[in-house]
């Protein structure tokens, strides 16, 4: 039997990693030829991130960094709490990165479980055989939120009420 735990703070403020898991073996030997083992892992991993965007997306921390205007204060209004939109036109829309590390909540959620049976038997010296019957299940959530006041990366459009996007994939072998 096996515990870990894993824990890992980026390197941008508000991102990190966090990953748990639980490891238990089982064998029994049965009478002088057959041994039955079964063994299990469980994973449960998180992480906070901030987009980085890229090529064809809009937003993110490291796109709205470099291809943002240097002449414009990234810093939010102090009044109205609202960032500055840094883009260098009107249409090509970048995010400030600012508000993307302070409001773009980027969030993954992995729970994996690895499962396996094996009966073995050793009839004779020389002759091993093995059947083994295994199970993996994985299932993803990434949920994504822009909150209250925040451009919307997509529309530079102010964000009126939070908004969550999700995306669940639930994976079985």
């Amino acid at each position: 039997m096996g515990l870990s735990n894993f824990y890992n703070e980026g390197i941008i403020k508000n991102t990190n990693f966090n990953r748990n898991g639980l490891r238990v073996n089982v064998s029994q030997k049965i009478g002088k030829i057959f041994t039955l083992s079964a063994g299990a892992n469980y994973t449960l991993s998180g992480s906070n991130e901030i987009p980085n965007g890229g090529i064809t997306e809009a937003y993110g921390a490291l796109t709205g960094f470099i291809f943002a205007n240097n002449y414009v204060s990234p810093y939010k209004n102090p009044v109205s709490g609202i960032y500055p939109s840094l883009a260098p036109t009107a249409i090509l829309l970048r995010t400030n990165p600012l508000e993307a590390i302070d409001r773009f909540k980027f969030k993954q959620k992995v729970n994996r479980f690895i499962g396996n049976v094996q009966l073995n038997a050793k009839p004779i010296e020389g002759l091993n055989i093995d059947y083994v019957f295994g199970r993996t299940t994985t299932a993803n959530y990434l949920p994504h939120t822009f909150r209250h006041g925040t451009r919307h990366p997509l529309t530079m459009a102010v964000c009126h009420k939070r908004q969550t996007l999700w995306c669940c994939r639930p994976i079985t072998t």
